[in-house]
């Protein structure tokens, strides 16, 4: 079976302007719910792009590894 989700995410207020951030619960119901019994876990190797600034590059990077981290956690 080929399980496949967008991040789930939550919105934030950080200095006066909103920010998403990932929900850790859900996903982290989302790997317990799909991940019993699997085989293997695929995650897109990402990096940072062109012209992107430092702090979105950051952000895109976290998250990625909050990713992986669930995967990790979850076998």
């Amino acid at each position: 079976m080929l399980s496949i989700a967008d991040m789930p995410t939550r919105e934030v207020m950080v200095n006066g302007a909103k920010k998403r951030t990932p929900e850790l619960n859900l996903l982290a119901h989302w790997f317990k719910e799909h991940t019993a019994g699997a085989d293997i876990c695929v995650i897109e190797k990402v990096h940072a792009m062109p012209k992107q600034g430092v702090t979105s590059s950051f952000n895109f990077g976290f998250n990625a590894g909050v990713v992986q981290g669930m995967a990790y956690a979850f076998g």
